[in-house]
Protein backbone atom coordinates (compact mmCIF):
# COMPACT_ATOMS: atom_id res chain seq x y z
CA UNK A 1 0.00 0.00 0.00
CA UNK A 2 1.20 3.45 -1.06
CA UNK A 3 0.79 4.91 2.86
CA UNK A 4 0.38 8.16 2.75
CA UNK A 5 -0.49 9.91 -0.47
CA UNK A 6 -0.59 13.80 -1.77
CA UNK A 7 -3.01 14.25 -4.47
CA UNK A 8 -2.16 18.17 -6.26
CA UNK A 9 -3.56 19.52 -9.30
CA UNK A 10 -3.91 22.84 -10.95
CA UNK A 11 -7.82 24.43 -12.44
CA UNK A 12 -7.45 27.34 -14.90
CA UNK A 13 -10.05 28.79 -12.55
CA UNK A 14 -11.38 28.77 -9.48
CA UNK A 15 -13.99 25.75 -9.26
CA UNK A 16 -15.56 22.90 -7.18
CA UNK A 17 -13.52 19.77 -7.22
CA UNK A 18 -13.93 16.39 -5.79
CA UNK A 19 -10.85 13.73 -5.84
CA UNK A 20 -11.98 10.05 -5.22
CA UNK A 21 -10.00 6.41 -4.40
CA UNK A 22 -10.77 3.27 -5.61
CA UNK A 23 -9.89 -0.28 -5.19
CA UNK A 24 -9.45 -2.79 -7.70
CA UNK A 25 -13.31 -3.31 -7.51
CA UNK A 26 -14.08 0.62 -8.37
CA UNK A 27 -15.54 1.11 -4.71
CA UNK A 28 -14.54 4.16 -3.79
CA UNK A 29 -12.48 4.15 -0.65
CA UNK A 30 -11.81 7.50 0.07
CA UNK A 31 -12.90 10.65 -1.39
CA UNK A 32 -12.23 14.60 -0.66
CA UNK A 33 -14.21 17.76 -1.51
CA UNK A 34 -12.82 21.29 -1.81
CA UNK A 35 -12.82 24.63 -3.89
CA UNK A 36 -10.26 27.00 -5.60
CA UNK A 37 -8.10 26.40 -8.31
CA UNK A 38 -5.59 24.31 -6.49
CA UNK A 39 -6.17 21.19 -5.72
CA UNK A 40 -4.22 19.93 -2.53
CA UNK A 41 -5.45 16.51 -0.15
CA UNK A 42 -3.07 14.44 1.77
CA UNK A 43 -4.47 11.30 2.28
CA UNK A 44 -3.51 8.65 5.09
CA UNK A 45 -4.28 5.07 3.12
CA UNK A 46 -1.86 3.02 5.23
CA UNK A 47 -4.71 1.42 7.07
CA UNK A 48 -5.75 -0.03 3.49
CA UNK A 49 -4.83 -3.82 2.58
CA UNK A 50 -2.14 -3.71 0.16
CA UNK A 51 -3.43 -3.72 -3.77
CA UNK A 52 -4.19 -1.81 -6.86
CA UNK A 53 -6.01 1.63 -6.16
CA UNK A 54 -6.65 4.26 -8.82
CA UNK A 55 -7.91 7.71 -8.26
CA UNK A 56 -10.12 10.38 -9.98
CA UNK A 57 -9.84 14.55 -9.92
CA UNK A 58 -12.88 15.67 -10.92
CA UNK A 59 -14.57 19.64 -11.30
CA UNK A 60 -16.73 21.64 -13.36
CA UNK A 61 -19.13 18.84 -15.95
CA UNK A 62 -16.64 20.90 -18.99
CA UNK A 63 -13.73 19.69 -18.23
CA UNK A 64 -11.74 16.24 -18.26
CA UNK A 65 -10.97 13.89 -15.11
CA UNK A 66 -7.54 13.60 -14.35
CA UNK A 67 -7.32 9.60 -13.77
CA UNK A 68 -4.48 7.67 -12.47
CA UNK A 69 -2.90 5.10 -9.93
CA UNK A 70 -1.67 5.65 -7.17
CA UNK A 71 1.47 6.81 -7.52
CA UNK A 72 1.44 8.14 -11.04
CA UNK A 73 1.12 12.07 -12.27
CA UNK A 74 -0.33 14.42 -10.04
CA UNK A 75 -0.27 11.95 -7.10
CA UNK A 76 3.22 12.36 -4.30
CA UNK A 77 3.61 9.06 -2.71
CA UNK A 78 4.39 8.61 1.13
CA UNK A 79 8.05 8.84 1.88
CA UNK A 80 9.75 5.82 3.53
CA UNK A 81 12.71 4.51 4.91
CA UNK A 82 13.62 1.10 4.78
CA UNK A 83 16.72 -1.14 5.74
CA UNK A 84 17.96 1.01 8.21
CA UNK A 85 21.09 -1.26 9.86
CA UNK A 86 24.54 -0.47 11.17
CA UNK A 87 27.59 -3.01 10.10
CA UNK A 88 29.09 -4.00 12.09
CA UNK A 89 26.41 -3.55 15.30
CA UNK A 90 28.71 -3.83 18.06
CA UNK A 91 31.77 -1.59 17.73
CA UNK A 92 35.05 -0.99 19.82
CA UNK A 93 36.66 2.34 18.73
CA UNK A 94 40.29 1.97 20.33
CA UNK A 95 42.26 2.28 17.47
CA UNK A 96 43.07 -0.97 16.73
CA UNK A 97 41.68 -0.91 13.45
CA UNK A 98 39.26 -3.58 13.64
CA UNK A 99 35.37 -2.70 14.28
CA UNK A 100 36.46 0.67 15.23
CA UNK A 101 33.97 2.24 13.36
CA UNK A 102 30.21 1.48 11.61
CA UNK A 103 28.64 1.95 8.54
CA UNK A 104 24.29 2.73 8.66
CA UNK A 105 22.84 1.50 5.37
CA UNK A 106 19.34 2.71 4.59
CA UNK A 107 16.83 2.81 1.65
CA UNK A 108 14.89 5.68 0.54
CA UNK A 109 11.57 5.50 -2.26
CA UNK A 110 12.07 9.16 -2.89
CA UNK A 111 14.26 12.67 -2.41
CA UNK A 112 14.28 13.87 0.82
CA UNK A 113 16.38 15.77 3.76
CA UNK A 114 17.69 13.17 6.12
CA UNK A 115 18.75 14.12 10.03
CA UNK A 116 20.70 10.85 11.53
CA UNK A 117 21.15 11.02 15.24
CA UNK A 118 22.02 8.62 18.29
CA UNK A 119 20.43 8.76 21.47
CA UNK A 120 21.29 6.81 24.89
CA UNK A 121 19.27 4.65 26.90
CA UNK A 122 17.87 7.35 29.11
CA UNK A 123 16.95 8.91 25.51
CA UNK A 124 19.53 11.93 25.50
CA UNK A 125 21.46 12.97 22.34
CA UNK A 126 24.80 11.10 22.55
CA UNK A 127 25.55 12.46 18.35
CA UNK A 128 24.74 13.78 15.52
CA UNK A 129 26.09 11.69 12.41
CA UNK A 130 23.57 13.50 9.79
CA UNK A 131 21.73 16.58 9.83
CA UNK A 132 19.53 17.76 7.02
CA UNK A 133 21.48 16.11 4.16
CA UNK A 134 19.39 15.99 0.99
CA UNK A 135 19.45 12.35 -0.19
CA UNK A 136 18.15 11.48 -3.33
CA UNK A 137 16.10 7.99 -3.84
CA UNK A 138 17.81 4.38 -3.25
CA UNK A 139 20.41 2.99 -0.74
CA UNK A 140 22.85 5.11 1.04
CA UNK A 141 25.51 4.48 3.31
CA UNK A 142 27.05 6.55 6.13
CA UNK A 143 30.46 5.65 8.07
CA UNK A 144 30.36 6.26 11.30
CA UNK A 145 32.89 6.79 13.83
CA UNK A 146 31.76 6.09 17.60
CA UNK A 147 34.54 7.37 19.04
CA UNK A 148 32.99 9.96 21.01
CA UNK A 149 30.48 7.44 22.43
CA UNK A 150 31.25 6.32 25.73
CA UNK A 151 30.84 2.28 25.88
CA UNK A 152 26.91 1.22 26.37
CA UNK A 153 23.89 0.39 23.96
CA UNK A 154 22.44 3.28 21.85
CA UNK A 155 19.73 4.13 19.45
CA UNK A 156 19.99 5.71 15.75
CA UNK A 157 17.34 7.50 14.66
CA UNK A 158 16.84 8.50 10.99
CA UNK A 159 14.14 11.26 10.23
CA UNK A 160 13.70 11.59 6.80
CA UNK A 161 11.74 15.14 5.38
CA UNK A 162 10.31 15.56 2.14
CA UNK A 163 8.38 17.95 -0.02
CA UNK A 164 4.65 18.41 0.63
CA UNK A 165 5.68 18.04 4.65
CA UNK A 166 6.10 14.08 4.16
CA UNK A 167 8.38 12.77 6.78
CA UNK A 168 9.51 8.97 7.80
CA UNK A 169 11.32 7.81 10.69
CA UNK A 170 13.36 4.67 11.00
CA UNK A 171 15.65 3.64 13.97
CA UNK A 172 17.92 0.83 14.80
CA UNK A 173 20.51 -0.19 17.56
CA UNK A 174 24.48 0.18 18.12
CA UNK A 175 26.55 -1.03 20.96
CA UNK A 176 29.83 0.23 21.84
CA UNK A 177 32.38 -2.01 23.60
CA UNK A 178 36.03 -1.33 24.18
CA UNK A 179 36.86 -4.23 25.87
CA UNK A 180 38.04 -6.68 23.69
CA UNK A 181 41.40 -5.59 21.00
CA UNK A 182 44.50 -6.08 19.41
CA UNK A 183 43.18 -9.51 18.55
CA UNK A 184 45.70 -11.41 16.46
CA UNK A 185 47.39 -14.95 15.29
CA UNK A 186 50.94 -15.68 16.16
CA UNK A 187 51.52 -16.62 12.51
CA UNK A 188 49.36 -17.10 9.98
CA UNK A 189 49.86 -20.78 9.43
CA UNK A 190 50.32 -23.75 11.43
CA UNK A 191 51.19 -27.05 11.12
CA UNK A 192 49.73 -29.92 13.76
CA UNK A 193 51.62 -32.82 12.34
CA UNK A 194 54.02 -33.65 15.82
CA UNK A 195 57.02 -32.59 14.28
CA UNK A 196 58.30 -30.17 16.50
CA UNK A 197 57.76 -27.11 13.95
CA UNK A 198 55.12 -24.67 14.15
CA UNK A 199 52.57 -27.21 15.53
CA UNK A 200 50.36 -24.68 17.78
CA UNK A 201 49.13 -21.75 16.75
CA UNK A 202 48.47 -19.16 19.31
CA UNK A 203 45.54 -16.52 19.43
CA UNK A 204 46.60 -13.31 21.70
CA UNK A 205 44.29 -10.28 22.00
CA UNK A 206 43.69 -7.50 24.94
CA UNK A 207 40.81 -7.14 27.31
CA UNK A 208 40.14 -3.39 28.61
CA UNK A 209 38.20 -5.06 31.33
CA UNK A 210 36.77 -8.81 33.21
CA UNK A 211 34.85 -10.03 30.33
CA UNK A 212 33.60 -14.10 29.46
CA UNK A 213 35.57 -15.05 26.36
CA UNK A 214 35.40 -17.94 23.99
CA UNK A 215 37.43 -18.83 20.98
CA UNK A 216 36.06 -20.86 18.31
CA UNK A 217 37.59 -22.32 15.09
CA UNK A 218 35.13 -22.17 12.48
CA UNK A 219 35.95 -23.44 8.30
CA UNK A 220 33.56 -21.80 6.13
CA UNK A 221 31.28 -20.23 9.32
CA UNK A 222 31.13 -24.21 10.30
CA UNK A 223 31.94 -24.79 13.72
CA UNK A 224 35.09 -27.11 14.36
CA UNK A 225 36.81 -26.77 17.78
CA UNK A 226 36.71 -24.61 20.76
CA UNK A 227 39.88 -23.87 22.51
CA UNK A 228 38.50 -21.46 25.44
CA UNK A 229 35.77 -21.10 27.29
CA UNK A 230 35.53 -19.14 30.28
CA UNK A 231 35.34 -15.49 31.96
CA UNK A 232 38.99 -13.52 32.00
CA UNK A 233 40.75 -10.82 33.83
CA UNK A 234 41.89 -7.71 31.69
CA UNK A 235 45.32 -7.73 30.52
CA UNK A 236 46.83 -9.47 27.68
CA UNK A 237 45.99 -12.56 27.20
CA UNK A 238 46.65 -15.81 24.79
CA UNK A 239 45.08 -18.57 23.88
CA UNK A 240 47.36 -21.74 22.11
CA UNK A 241 45.59 -24.73 20.17
CA UNK A 242 46.67 -27.63 18.51
CA UNK A 243 44.65 -28.65 16.03
CA UNK A 244 42.62 -31.12 18.11
CA UNK A 245 39.31 -31.34 17.85
CA UNK A 246 36.55 -33.59 18.42
CA UNK A 247 36.47 -35.65 16.14
CA UNK A 248 39.17 -36.79 13.54
CA UNK A 249 42.20 -34.72 12.30
CA UNK A 250 42.39 -31.39 11.41
CA UNK A 251 42.53 -30.96 7.77
CA UNK A 252 44.70 -28.76 5.62
CA UNK A 253 43.16 -25.40 4.97
CA UNK A 254 41.54 -22.04 5.78
CA UNK A 255 40.21 -21.05 8.95
CA UNK A 256 38.77 -18.42 11.15
CA UNK A 257 39.73 -18.34 15.02
CA UNK A 258 36.70 -15.96 16.29
CA UNK A 259 37.49 -14.38 19.60
CA UNK A 260 33.53 -14.02 21.60
CA UNK A 261 34.07 -11.16 24.75
CA UNK A 262 30.94 -10.21 26.18
CA UNK A 263 31.11 -7.62 29.22
CA UNK A 264 28.29 -5.79 30.93
CA UNK A 265 27.09 -4.14 27.68
CA UNK A 266 27.65 -6.29 24.38
CA UNK A 267 29.56 -8.98 22.80
CA UNK A 268 32.27 -8.24 20.88
CA UNK A 269 33.70 -10.59 18.35
CA UNK A 270 36.85 -10.27 15.89
CA UNK A 271 37.67 -13.09 13.74
CA UNK A 272 40.79 -13.76 11.95
CA UNK A 273 42.48 -16.01 9.47
CA UNK A 274 44.71 -18.47 9.63
CA UNK A 275 45.69 -21.69 7.63
CA UNK A 276 46.41 -25.26 8.64
CA UNK A 277 49.24 -27.20 6.54
CA UNK A 278 51.16 -30.05 6.94
CA UNK A 279 52.37 -30.48 3.21
CA UNK A 280 55.28 -30.53 2.67
CA UNK A 281 56.98 -27.75 -0.75
CA UNK A 282 58.67 -28.97 -3.13
CA UNK A 283 61.63 -27.13 -4.63
CA UNK A 284 64.12 -27.85 -7.62
CA UNK A 285 66.73 -26.61 -9.59
CA UNK A 286 65.88 -25.49 -12.46
CA UNK A 287 69.91 -23.87 -13.92
CA UNK A 288 72.91 -23.66 -12.19
CA UNK A 289 73.73 -20.21 -13.06
CA UNK A 290 72.08 -17.87 -13.22
CA UNK A 291 70.64 -19.64 -10.35
CA UNK A 292 67.22 -20.01 -11.13
CA UNK A 293 64.88 -22.18 -8.60
CA UNK A 294 61.27 -23.75 -8.71
CA UNK A 295 59.13 -24.04 -5.92
CA UNK A 296 55.59 -25.65 -5.23
CA UNK A 297 54.36 -22.61 -3.07
CA UNK A 298 55.42 -19.23 -1.98
CA UNK A 299 58.16 -20.25 0.63
CA UNK A 300 61.68 -18.77 1.96
CA UNK A 301 64.57 -20.54 0.25
CA UNK A 302 67.74 -21.47 2.45
CA UNK A 303 70.81 -21.82 0.20
CA UNK A 304 73.91 -22.62 0.81
CA UNK A 305 77.26 -22.61 -1.33
CA UNK A 306 79.97 -24.40 1.12
CA UNK A 307 80.58 -22.37 4.06
CA UNK A 308 78.45 -19.59 2.86
CA UNK A 309 74.84 -19.74 3.31
CA UNK A 310 72.04 -17.28 1.44
CA UNK A 311 68.28 -17.05 2.30
CA UNK A 312 65.66 -15.68 -0.64
CA UNK A 313 62.07 -15.37 -0.28
CA UNK A 314 59.90 -17.09 -3.56
CA UNK A 315 56.83 -14.88 -3.04
CA UNK A 316 55.06 -16.87 -5.44
CA UNK A 317 55.02 -20.80 -7.07
CA UNK A 318 57.00 -21.08 -9.77
CA UNK A 319 60.62 -20.04 -11.12
CA UNK A 320 62.38 -17.80 -9.09
CA UNK A 321 66.04 -16.45 -10.26
CA UNK A 322 68.23 -15.82 -7.20
CA UNK A 323 70.77 -12.96 -7.89
CA UNK A 324 74.28 -12.71 -6.69
CA UNK A 325 75.71 -16.35 -6.16
CA UNK A 326 78.97 -17.78 -6.39
CA UNK A 327 79.20 -18.81 -10.07
CA UNK A 328 81.25 -22.44 -9.14
CA UNK A 329 80.80 -25.50 -6.87
CA UNK A 330 77.74 -27.19 -5.66
CA UNK A 331 74.51 -25.11 -3.96
CA UNK A 332 72.13 -26.18 -1.87
CA UNK A 333 68.69 -25.67 -1.76
CA UNK A 334 65.50 -25.49 0.95
CA UNK A 335 62.35 -24.52 0.74
CA UNK A 336 60.51 -23.61 4.47
CA UNK A 337 56.62 -22.50 3.97
CA UNK A 338 54.76 -20.17 6.39
CA UNK A 339 53.63 -23.63 8.09
CA UNK A 340 57.05 -24.68 9.11
CA UNK A 341 57.29 -27.25 6.57
CA UNK A 342 60.78 -27.74 5.03
CA UNK A 343 61.21 -29.74 1.54
CA UNK A 344 63.57 -32.57 0.96
CA UNK A 345 66.77 -30.81 -0.12
CA UNK A 346 67.81 -30.01 -3.78
CA UNK A 347 71.77 -29.81 -4.45
CA UNK A 348 73.17 -28.76 -8.14
CA UNK A 349 76.82 -28.17 -8.99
Amino acid sequence: MPGTVRFKARLSSALPWTVEAYDSSRTVVASWAGFGANVDWTWDATPLPPGSYTYAIRSDDSLLPALGTIGGAGVEAGLSVAGLVADPETVSPNDDDIADATTLTYTLNAPANVTVKVHDSAGVEAATIANKAWKRAGEHAIRFDPAVLPDGVFKIELLATATGGRQATATTQLAVSRTLGDVRTARVAFSPNADGRADRIAVSFELAGPAEVRLRILKQGKWVATPFKGPLEPGVRKVEWDGAKRVGRLLDGTYDAVVEATDAFATSTVAVPFSADTRQPKVRIVQRYPLRLWVSEPARLTLRFGTRSLVHEALAAGEARVPNVPKLGIVRAVAWDAAGNSSIPASKR
